[in-house]
């Protein structure tokens, strides 16, 4: 066997293995929002859900943390929680999707997530406020391209620039009047006296 055809055997063995790992991933998910939805965690004198969940698997206290974000948001994101106990999407994926994702997201994270890294997905989320998430979703504006590159256009199809509306003004500032404030005065702290501490007490 060439060095090339036995990489692609371990190679595949590493799919199959991750695509089981992430299917038990998505099965522990499962257990532990039962687990936290119906509060059974408090019985086990664990200080918290990551707690017993780092616990019970032996999983860094950041992992731990990553598992309960999904359990917590496993029925906001369904189709991502199924794609994980299908093995195709991975603990990691899934968890940046649950903890930074916006409401109503589900079926354009769990169609990215087939194609995307973790920090691509990282990077989508950020880009993308969870305003302009539900706009596209209603039609608003349209969002393509890859992470790094993403196109927001409108319904007309113009594409829309990054960056503030501000710019330079055409017209002279209006002719107003100073604001006093609310109570019609103007501040005046000249009398303000800054906190001074009160010497330590003598010892007797």
């Amino acid at each position: 066997m060439s060095p090339v055809e036995r990489l692609e055997v371990l190679l595949d063995k590493v799919a199959e293995l991750t695509g089981q790992r992430n299917a038990i991933d998505g099965q522990i998910v499962e257990i532990v929002a039962e687990i936290d939805h119906d509060g059974l965690w408090g019985a086990t004198g664990a200080r918290s859900v990551p707690s017993l969940v780092a616990w019970m698997t032996g999983v860094s206290p950041r992992n731990a943390e990553t598992v309960v974000a999904i359990a917590q948001r496993i029925e906001e994101f369904p189709r991502c929680a199924k794609g994980m106990r299908e093995g195709r999407f991975s603990l990691d994926q899934v968890g940046v999707i649950a903890e930074n994702a916006a409401d109503g997201s589900d079926a354009h994270y769990a169609e990215m997530a087939a194609y995307s890294t973790v920090n691509q997905l990282r990077s989508a989320i950020k880009l993308v406020c969870p305003y302009h998430h539900r706009a596209h979703h209603r039609g608003v504006i349209t969002i393509t391209g890859p992470a790094q590159h993403l196109v927001v256009t409108d319904q007309q199809g113009r594409p829309l620039k990054a960056g503030s509306l501000a710019r330079l003004p055409t017209t002279p500032p209006p002719a107003v009047k100073p604001c006093a404030g609310p109570t019609g005065e103007r501040a005046d702290w000249w009398w303000y006296q800054p906190f001074q501490p009160l010497p330590p007490p003598t010892p007797n």
